[in-house]
């Protein structure tokens, strides 16, 4: 909607032409790399966090 203003006028508009242009997966596209992404980032947090808490001694 951004970048085509004139084209994508409301969001109405927008979800009919995204699912006319590219159906039910235009709305999913892109949704696996934010997956892995996400997956990465909370097993790395969760790892950090064990870590700092046996460093401590708080477990």
């Amino acid at each position: 909607m951004q970048l085509y203003p004139q084209k994508y006028n409301t969001v109405p508009i927008a979800v009919q032409l995204v699912f006319k242009e590219n159906g039910v997966h235009g709305f999913f596209s892109g949704m696996v790399p934010r997956m892995v992404r996400r997956t990465l980032m909370a097993a790395m947090a969760w790892t950090v966090y064990e870590q700092v808490i046996s460093y401590t001694g708080l477990k």
